[in-house]
């Protein structure tokens, strides 16, 4: 059995992983790339929400949906971001590349 090992510069905000052997690094790279998948398609959605709104400049009610749509789609930006720069790392820290649509 190979020695686990332990991460050292992963981005902030995410755990230290020890991954034992080729097959949980995989797994996690797939399981980060559909959360990045899933993370995307909410994005897609909220820009789509935010392109149909008809904002009022004088209704406080419409300005106010829009501000929160924008908030919305900025952190699902952010998570996105977030999902992309993690599946590189452990692909890097690995000797991976990331999988495509026909390693799945």
């Amino acid at each position: 059995m190979a020695t686990p090992v332990r991460a050292q510069t992963e981005p902030p905000g995410t755990p230290l992983p020890v991954f034992d052997n080729v097959e949980t690094v995989l797994a996690e790279i797939r399981k980060t790339r559909m959360k990045r998948g899933r993370l995307q398609g909410q994005l897609n959605r909220s820009r789509e929400r935010i392109d149909v709104l008809i904002v009022d400049e004088t209704d406080p009610a419409s300005l106010e949906a829009y501000e929160e749509l924008e908030r919305q789609e900025q952190d699902l930006q952010r998570l996105v971001s977030e999902a992309i720069q993690r599946c590189t790392y452990l692909g890097r820290r690995n000797n991976f590349s990331p999988l495509s649509s026909s390693e799945r």
